[in-house]
């Protein structure tokens, strides 16, 4: 589609030309520039809390990728959303890998959550917590990035029989 305007509005200029030759605008990609509008929208409502609904492309919009991403009349279909794979061995380098990290990779879509704090200042732990196969763990660290290491550590250990320690709790 070619988005292309050419204006000859005459011998009177009015188009900025003094001697009327055709003015050539540029191409503006506007289906680039409504979804990158839509995408800044549906991200400022997510920051104030709204629920906003998944998007989903209902054709493919790459040239020459015949029927995929529809069926065979035309008609857009939803592929069904393959649920990441549960590991159920560690990794050979697992001893190298942050332990939040090693978790995500043997149990995908993992939501940490946070449950509060403990003690008094200056003495303040966080607590977090995830659930993993219907159980929940909870640990506790200096800042919030110990805490969810705490409580991989105590997942993989348990689930996994992996040797991680546990960051100091506080600092005596």
């Amino acid at each position: 589609m070619d988005t292309t305007e050419v204006h000859n509005e005459g011998e009177n200029g009015e188009n900025g030309q003094q001697d009327g030759t055709p003015t050539v605008l540029d191409d503006v990609p506007m289906a680039n520039l409504a979804s990158f509008a839509i995408f800044k929208l549906f991200t400022e409502w997510e920051n104030e809390g709204y629920v906003v609904p998944e998007l989903r492309v209902a054709h493919s919009t790459q040239p020459g990728s015949g029927t995929e991403g529809g069926s065979v009349d035309g008609s857009p279909q939803s592929k069904p959303h393959k649920a990441q794979p549960i590991r159920s061995e560690l990794p050979n380098n697992w001893e190298s890998i942050h332990p939040s990290t090693l978790l995500c990779m043997m149990r995908p879509g993992l939501q940490y959550r946070e449950l509060g704090t403990v003690g008094d200042s200056p003495n303040v732990l966080q607590r977090m917590g995830v659930t993993v196969d219907d159980v929940q763990y909870e640990s506790s660290g200096r800042s919030k990035k110990i805490a969810r290491r705490n409580v991989a550590v105590s997942v993989l250990d348990e689930l996994f029989g992996t040797n991680f320690v546990m960051e100091q709790q506080c600092q005596d």
